[in-house]
């Protein structure tokens, strides 16, 4: 029998869908602001319509702040912003890029791209304000105004099938607190509390993950794990990230359906008998609670990781040498996420990188990547300095249709949302286009630091046709 939740969330999903052929799959805009979207042209340069963005790459924003309030404001009556250049301030000497947009009726903000938006590279790329999430995760961003109230103020557009709420509704809320229950907003606020106290780093910590119980419109209650932070740009602003606790559109992953038919070969290289048993044999020991864990949900679940942790933290203390630790480290790596290949990179003194310990399944891929270097333009130095503060970089699925941002009001697009500790983070295309060059699906990336410097990274590949992930709380 299927679940009713299930049942709502897909239908919710299907009614969703833009009006104009070949949008995004989440949409506020109504068909006749979709139409002159499409037929804008760039008034100033006399270029042709810009096309709508592919679906399968994110809506990535580029901006930086506005102290002197320069801005593109809408011409009043007219849905759209105009497409302008950058605009200097010649008192200070500033340059600003504005976001496009556009607004709906209801007086929200909705980004479409950027005022500039002619990058060609990675290192070109603000990947901490892409403007868009993941669509297996919704964002909600709340302020608390003078009263105690938390009034949202930017909502991801997909919020209707993750929360049951459109960011049409969450905006005209009094109170984000109204849709939860007595004991629920408890939870909230002391979770808010804690986030916000002086010992707390995000940088350190992560975002505090915690279970949250909201109430849909219908009175039922549907659960999920929230991870929350102050915004890095301004601490009176909350960033709630939104998963449901049991996803059946956006499962953990697909049972039976993981593994491609045919292993991923894109370099076409034979590797020797003794590469392939480096790169595809365990040196790690099962983790005994990991299944256990598993089997359970919630608050049980959670309880067995510090178990987990434990069993991990004796097998890395009983590696002899940096490549058993390095082999050790790839094996309980891949078994606590189910990806189809763990790499460890290290980064030499020019922040190239070589591949010093892989595990991978060859019935997923026949590629081996141990002992192959990169260059450091592979990962530029902005993604570098993020993975200095953000550890665990997530990639659900590189072809899912991310979800752009809706601001409250223009004033709430001057600062973009900074995503620096976000777990839904949408990717820049350049990275999705490179990850589709090597077959990978969906992927994970832990970096290593020492000594407050990054020594390398884990990275976590799947392939096939289905994408997968790990939970909040992992």
């Amino acid at each position: 029998m299927s679940n009713p939740d299930t049942q709502s969330q897909q239908h919710t999903q299907s009614s969703l869908s833009s009006p104009a052929i070949g949008a995004r799959e989440w949409s506020i805009i109504d068909a006749e602001t979709w139409d002159k979207i499409r037929t804008q042209t760039k008034t100033s340069t006399g270029e042709p319509a810009a096309t709508e963005p592919s679906p399968s790459a994110p809506d990535t924003a580029r901006s930086s702040s506005n102290p002197h309030g320069l801005s593109h404001a809408p011409v009043p009556g007219s849905a759209l912003t105009k497409t302008q250049d950058t605009e200097a301030d010649p008192d200070h000497g500033l340059v600003t890029a504005r976001f496009r947009h556009v607004v709906t009726d209801g007086g929200h903000i909705v980004i479409t791209g950027r005022a500039n938006d002619s990058y060609q590279a990675c290192e070109d790329e603000p990947v901490r304000i892409p403007g868009a999430v993941q669509s297996f995760g919704c964002l909600i961003v709340l302020r608390e105004e003078i009263d105690g109230k938390l009034a949202v103020h930017v909502a991801s557009e997909n919020s209707e099938v993750i929360l049951g709420y459109s960011p049409k509704c969450l905006c005209a809320l009094p109170n984000f607190c109204d849709i939860l229950d007595e004991d629920q907003t408890e939870n909230l606020l002391d979770h808010l509390d804690f986030v916000r106290d002086d010992g707390y780093d995000p940088s350190v910590d992560g975002p505090e993950v915690f279970l949250l119980s909201v109430k849909l419109p219908s009175g039922k209650p549907r659960r999920f794990w929230c991870a929350a932070h102050l915004s890095p740009a301004d601490s009176k602003l909350v960033i709630c990230e939104f998963k449901l606790e049991e996803d059946q559109i956006n499962p953990l992953s697909v049972s039976g359906l993981i593994t491609p038919v045919t292993p991923t070969d894109t370099l076409g290289v034979e590797p020797t008998p003794e590469q392939l048993e480096h790169s595809t044999v365990n040196m790690s020991q099962p983790l005994r609670v990991l299944q256990n864990a598993r089997r359970r949900r919630g608050e049980a679940a959670a309880m067995e990781v510090f178990s987990i942790l434990s069993q991990i933290q004796d097998q890395l203390g009983r590696a002899k040498s940096l490549d058993s630790l390095l082999n050790t480290a790839t094996g309980l790596v891949k078994e606590l996420t189910g990806f189809h290949r763990v790499l460890i990179y290290q980064f030499d003194t020019d922040w190239n990188e070589t591949v010093v310990a892989e595990l991978v399944d060859p019935k997923a891929s026949v590629e081996l990547y141990k002992g192959l270097c990169f260059p450091a333009s592979d990962i530029p130095k902005q993604a570098r300095d993020l993975y200095r503060i953000n550890k665990v970089r997530l990639l659900y699925d590189r072809d899912q249709v991310t979800s752009r941002l809706v601001c409250r009001t223009l004033e709430d697009l001057q600062t973009p949302v900074d995503m620096t500790h976000s777990y839904l983070r949408a990717m820049s295309p350049i990275h999705l286009k490179y990850l589709a060059n090597m077959g990978v699906r969906a992927s994970m990336s832990i970096s290593i630091s020492g000594f407050n410097e990054l020594w390398g990274l884990i990275s976590c590949h799947t392939y096939g046709t289905h994408g997968m992930r790990v939970s909040f709380l992992v």
